[in-house]
């Protein structure tokens, strides 16, 4: 039974969240000579702003384009016109579409930290090249103690 205390009003959390999306594979074994790359990218958020601005504004968006704020708005369905994503075959609205994402996305209150790594250039360079996951992540990892020092 409680005795009233929130204790998690005591706990010391931090002021921040950073969301991790990464773009490609990290294998340096079989390289897709199509999409060489591996991008790690880390999204700074201050918890205020997102309360503030970034949730209240994407479910805006979301309920602008779907009528509910459920869908989640992943690059690769949103370029392959999948799932949710059909009714972005009609040119003009895909236009009107990315127009207002663009837009929302430029306006919001966020740091993008990102890494991308040349697996066959790095495979080039090195004899023994460290895991692409790993070097981006510790690129990515490092300025982000530096953003939120600051």
């Amino acid at each position: 039974m409680s005795d009233g205390t929130d204790t998690r009003q005591s706990m010391d959390y931090s002021n921040y969240t950073i969301y991790v999306d990464e773009s490609g594979d990290h294998s340096l074994a079989s390289i897709n000579p199509e999409y060489p790359l591996f991008a790690l990218a880390f999204c700074l958020v201050a918890k205020a702003d997102y309360r503030a601005r970034i949730a209240p504004e994407m479910a805006g968006f979301k309920h602008r384009w779907f009528g509910h704020e459920a869908v989640v708005l992943h690059a690769h369905e949103i370029r392959k016109e999948k799932g949710d994503f059909r009714f972005l075959f009609d040119q003009r609205v895909r236009e009107c579409f990315l127009d207002d994402l663009t837009t929302l996305m430029g306006n919001l209150p966020y740091t993008l930290i990102a890494s991308v790594i040349d697996k066959v250039q790095l495979n080039r360079r090195y004899a023994e090249p460290g895991n692409p996951y790993s070097i981006a992540k510790l690129s990515c990892l490092e300025r982000a103690f530096f953003c939120l020092r600051e």
